[in-house]
């Protein structure tokens, strides 16, 4: 018999639960003009992952990349879960957005998940010129388990040493980052007396808590501890009362600066703007964080700081008026 697995339950449920309000009719509606052409796959060696690409059409220039890494707990998700966020990225910034798919689970336990994304930012490099991107301008981002390997992918980029460890290289380095509520030092989290920190452990590295520490791949579960002055300026997004990710921003904001990296974080403070809180749209907090990551991204793209007032008007009433509404909208 196939033993339960609580962690990958809690997570999928979490999944399901919240798709409609993460991807609410009241902003797809709007954003009806963003293209997607979907399920590339990007890697030979794992032939089974596959990416999306969101754009708007009327880009007359080259595009600026941001490279979208969805959360799951190490467990769960799916890049269909981020298809409102990167549309919402692609029409308000007029970037290219390339929303990744990796392999979830002890069965695509550590170094898996790391090899498939290095493998899916050097397919957009390989690209580059097919779809006109400027990776001069390429940003990662990631929420909660994404904003690991968001971070992770920007130590990497930078470290030698992780690049012989995990046998990859990157052809492009990105530029900037915008980490959402993520794990940063995974040793401290498997610390922690939780109910799903086995599992999480099992999860991620394939191992139970006592054999994490044997991993070969273990200095890389402690991101904070490789993050260098080249680190590339980041956007790091937080919640005081994180139920899953508890000081961890916290935590990285601090590293951060003390290695002089450019950074700029949010931090939201009631228990009601909880862990990746501005994915849900309907809380003022989830707004304001929404609209500040659009402006941090313009600023980096075009060295302008604003967001277009059709984005402005996508607000809490009009988002919870259609809470309840089926989203039809199938991506071609």
């Amino acid at each position: 018999m196939k033993k339960f697995n609580i962690t990958r339950m809690v997570f999928t449920t979490i999944d399901k639960v919240f798709a409609l309000p993460q991807n609410p009719p009241s902003v797809s509606r709007k954003l009806y003009d963003v293209r997607c052409i979907a399920d590339i796959a990007y890697s030979k060696q794992y032939p089974d992952m596959q990416l999306d690409l969101y754009f708007h059409p009327d880009q007359k220039k080259k595009y600026p990349v941001i490279f979208e890494i969805h959360g799951g707990g190490f467990s769960a998700g799916d890049k269909k879960y981020r298809r409102c966020l990167c549309k919402y990225l692609a029409k308000h910034t007029g970037a290219m957005v390339v929303n990744v798919n990796y392999g979830v689970g002890a069965e695509s336990a550590c170094p898996v998940p790391m090899k498939q994304l290095v493998d899916a930012a050097n397919w957009v490099a390989d690209n580059a010129q097919k779809y006109n991107l400027d990776l001069s301008r390429f940003v990662v981002t990631g929420d909660s388990a994404g904003a690991y390997y968001s971070c992770f992918l920007a130590v990497l980029q930078d470290s030698p040493r992780l690049q012989q460890l995990f046998q990859c290289n990157m052809k492009a380095k990105f530029t900037a980052t915008v980490l959402n509520c993520g794990v940063y030092d995974m040793v401290r989290v498997l610390n922690r007396k939780s109910l799903f920190i086995n599992g999480v452990c099992k999860e991620f590295t394939g191992l139970g808590i006592d054999e994490a520490c044997k991993s070969p791949y273990f200095e890389a579960f402690t991101l904070t501890s490789s993050v260098t002055d080249s680190f590339p300026p980041t956007l790091l997004i937080y919640s005081k009362s994180d139920v899953f990710c508890k000081g961890q921003g916290e935590l990285l904001l601090h590293t951060l600066e003390e290695h002089n990296v450019a950074v700029e974080h949010i931090c939201a403070k009631s228990v009601f703007d909880n862990h990746v809180y501005s994915l849900m749209w309907i809380t003022s907090m989830a707004r304001q964080t929404n609209e500040s990551i659009l402006r941090y991204l313009n600023r980096h793209f075009y060295g302008k700081d604003t967001v277009d007032m059709e984005c402005q008007q996508c607000d809490a009433a009009d988002v919870a008026a259609t809470a309840t509404v089926a989203d039809n909208h199938d991506d071609e």
